[in-house]
């Protein structure tokens, strides 16, 4: 895929993986051996394994952006597979944002809230596919899903009334590395590190 890319399109700037797999459970006893493999391979393993691809091309100014989830933060005990992988998305942004940091790739990481995609009735009860994002007011795409930024500067945020997305992609990020964005109607919160400053992301 990544070859391809760069043979049609002459190059590649931009890596965003964002691919997942979920299956509801109501136990823990339910998630077998072959759920959880499967959950990794595409939800973290797949991370790895395009980023390690696109890596040669990103080096010298490319960015690339992960995509995790609110339950990577909080957890969910009706998604524990995916909660888990998507808690591996966030350590291996902050890892990959020290260890490229030299290459001059900037890694961020969005994790939303509830998004309205086909993967909810797909894997979701009806039940549970009805009473989806009551907990929250939710983004059906291509509504921008704002986020809150707040650093330890007295500086006010230049990723103000912009998506997760584009904050990390503009040229004003381009500081900005091992950071994550979370939906604005979930407190959440991490240090991260840009360069040498810490920042603290709500």
């Amino acid at each position: 895929m990544v070859e391809r890319t760069v043979a049609e399109l002459g190059g590649l700037n931009i890596l965003v993986n964002n691919v997942a797999y979920q299956e509801v459970v109501d136990d823990f006893m339910e998630v077998d051996p072959e759920q959880w493999y499967r959950t990794f391979d595409v939800n973290i393993h797949s991370f790895f394994h395009t980023t390690r691809a696109a890596v040669p091309h990103l080096t010298g100014g490319g960015a690339i952006i992960n995509t995790s989830s609110i339950n990577g933060l909080r957890g969910n005990d009706s998604l524990i597979d995916y909660s888990a992988t998507k808690g591996a998305v966030l350590a291996l942004t902050y890892s990959l944002a020290q260890s490229l940091m030299e290459r001059r790739i900037r890694v961020n990481c969005v994790a939303p809230g509830p998004v309205w995609t086909p993967l909810i009735p797909a894997t979701m009860p009806a039940e549970a596919v009805k009473d989806f994002g009551t907990q929250a007011r939710w983004a059906v795409p291509p509504s921008p899903m704002r986020s809150r930024r707040r650093t330890c500067s007295s500086r006010p945020s230049n990723c103000r009334r912009t998506t997760p997305v584009r904050c990390s992609l503009r040229s004003v990020a381009k500081r900005s590395r091992g950071e994550w964005f979370a939906s604005r109607h979930y407190r959440a919160g991490a240090v991260s590190q840009s360069g040498r400053r810490n920042r603290l992301v709500v």
